[in-house]
């Protein structure tokens, strides 16, 4: 059982029996300690080895909740010498600061147990046959998409173009073709940075790298400056979006990501993402991608360096992604854009896999480029290939 623990107390503990007795501790509270103890009432008279003894829990007999739960360390400072045992198969008494305690088994004839074996036999031929019928079966469901999915898929085949360097320009799929936008969104970006900006003062670490990914960003035209008599012309497609560190320290590369928080409800209860399409869903089955991985005699792992922010959006969608910032204090508050799929966006993911997936149509159409074109639509999880040496057909 697990449970996700909200409030904690700190209690005192004293003895019934014991006037010099304190123990002080800290309680998690939880919905639920345990089950029901004993599960059925028992008949204490029968055990002549713990009659009139102070125990600690004097109706341990009847079925009740558990009140508490105390922790080993508790139990080592209440524990004391004396043990009285009965007949063997009947409970041990252990005294402690808090009354004696009771501990060992209890069997009664008025229930019945019940034991379950479960076998299977089954070859290997039929357990494969009803894998790939599985997955026929999931496949097919797939190929029926929801009017929002046939939606985003028909924005982005009607939008998608490439500038002269041949990178893709995509439009942000939304909903309708006017949507609801969060209402004083800069205001609330605002608040949001500067509690952001608090947290990352008081760590020079975390302010070097955060001020390093934004000088990336910029240096890459990934963001731009929105200049100051631009910013202050009041437009109904402007949002402004949060954003905040995450810190990955258990990776050896990208230990800081900063993550846009496109979820972040205006005024009016809107958010960027509630009027965002999500897509329909084009990752592969990682469980398909590894099984034809190690199908191959020479195997490859590899990842595209920043797939978001390799993909442009459309220039009148970047007001949609609208960030403040400042590379410290001291400076004044910017307004930038930002000018890539950005991560924290409802339709990134698709976005990124949709273009992934365009680029072997546009680009590896021919019969010269093939095994490019298998790798791209069948090796992919998102932003990692797993493909490996294609054995040639024997002429």
């Amino acid at each position: 059982m697990s449970t996700t623990i909200k409030s904690a107390t700190n209690i005192e503990i004293y003895s019934r029996f014991d006037n010099n007795f304190k123990a002080d501790c800290t309680a998690y509270i939880v919905e639920d300690v345990t089950d029901i103890m004993p599960e059925v009432p028992i008949n204490p008279q029968k055990w002549s080895h713990l009659q009139h003894l102070s125990l600690a829990d004097p109706t341990y007999h009847t079925p009740s909740n558990i009140d508490l739960l105390l922790g080993v360390h508790i139990y080592s400072d209440i524990l004391m010498n004396g043990v009285i045992k009965g007949e063997p198969g009947t409970p041990i008494a252990q005294q402690t600061r808090l009354g004696y305690i009771l501990s060992g088994g209890h069997l009664t004839n008025n229930r019945t147990r019940e034991f379950k074996t479960m076998h299977l036999n089954i070859t290997l031929e039929e357990m494969v046959e009803k894998f790939w019928e599985t997955e026929r079966l999931e496949s097919e469901e797939n190929d029926t998409l929801t009017p929002q999915e046939l939606r985003a898929e028909k924005i982005y085949q009607e939008t998608v173009t490439r500038d002269v360097d041949g990178r893709y320009i995509v439009a942000l799929p939304f909903k309708s073709d006017k949507p609801i936008l969060p209402e004083n969104s800069r205001e609330i970006a605002l608040r949001r940075f500067m509690s952001t900006e608090r947290r990352i003062e008081a760590n020079k670490k975390l302010r070097e790298a955060y001020n390093e990914v934004m000088r990336e960003y910029i240096t890459l035209q990934h963001m731009e400056l929105i200049e100051r008599d631009e910013s202050v012309k009041e437009t109904d497609k402007q949002v402004y979006l949060s954003h905040h560190p995450v810190i990955r320290e258990d990776r050896e590369t990208t230990k800081y990501r900063i993550v846009y928080d496109a979820s972040c409800k205006g005024s009016n209860g809107v958010s960027l993402n509630s009027e965002l399409l999500v897509g329909p869903s084009l990752l592969g089955d990682l469980r398909d991608i590894l099984m034809r991985w190690r199908t191959h005699k020479v195997c490859f792992v590899a990842d595209v360096i920043k797939m978001y922010r390799q993909i442009l959006v459309r220039r009148e969608d970047t007001d949609f992604q609208r960030i403040l910032w400042r590379f410290s204090p001291d400076e004044d508050i910017r307004e930038y854009r930002m000018l890539t799929v950005t991560f924290g966006t409802a339709c990134a993911p698709f976005l990124a896999i949709k273009t992934l997936r365009q680029i072997a149509i546009d680009e590896a159409n021919t019969e010269e480029y093939a095994q490019a074109r298998e790798i791209i639509n069948h090796s992919f999880y998102m932003d990692d290939v797993l493909s490996g040496e294609i054995q040639k057909k024997p002429q």
